[in-house]
């Protein structure tokens, strides 16, 4: 299987780009926004999913190796094939997949062609607890160095999982720990914001 590819644009039409690999021309589907971001004789460095059927083998690639990983979570929801992948991350980058679903806002997803109600609904409910923590949407923290992002810290992702094994549904918990650390400009104390996220969840 092909995993990655790195050549030269020498052709992209709407959905598709050419990269030249040692004079071999792959023929690659992307994403309207990777597609924006390349150009003809430009390197290119991509992240590959080959997708065999019987009667074909089709490449389709991403710039960023978790925009590949979105992907594949993606199309392992029932109803959502290849090219319904590669609609969502045409108007969605993989945060924004994961804000909706982190948040239960089916909403976002469907602003992708061909992505109606019911199947931005089932992959809201398929990936829930399944994704990490919106690492784009959170908000920073101050701090005397200046700003750090809130995201990735063991304490948020403890939170989560304490509120989860509570009860909670992975939105909830999701949206009460964003808020938690918005109210509290902390993201490291653990006991403080599973205080202040219960707090919330019980307004």
């Amino acid at each position: 299987m092909i995993y990655r590819l790195k050549g030269t644009v020498i052709d992209f039409e709407e959905d598709f780009l050419v990269i030249d690999v040692n004079n071999v021309g792959y023929q690659v589907f992307a994403s309207t926004r990777d597609l924006s971001k390349v150009a003809i004789d430009q390197a290119a460095d991509m992240h590959i999913y080959t997708h065999v059927r019987e009667d074909q083998i089709t490449l389709f690639g991403f710039l960023s190796a978790d925009d590949r990983k979105m992907y594949m979570k993606l199309t392992s929801v029932n109803g959502v094939g290849p090219k319904a992948g590669m609609a969502i991350l045409s108007v969605c980058s993989a945060d924004d997949v994961i804000e909706a679903v982190n948040t239960g806002n089916s909403k976002i997803l469907q602003a992708a062609k061909g992505i109606g109600k019911k199947v931005a609904e089932r992959i809201v409910l398929d990936l829930s607890g399944k994704l990490p923590v919106l690492s784009a949407g959170l908000p920073k923290v101050g701090s005397q160095g200046g700003e750090k992002s809130v995201m990735n810290t063991s304490a948020i992702n403890d939170v989560i999982s304490a509120l989860s094994n509570m009860g909670f549904k992975n939105n909830q918990a999701n949206q009460a720990v964003s808020q938690a650390v918005r109210e509290t400009a902390v993201n490291d104390d653990f006991g403080l914001l599973l205080k202040e996220s219960l707090r919330i969840l019980k307004g």
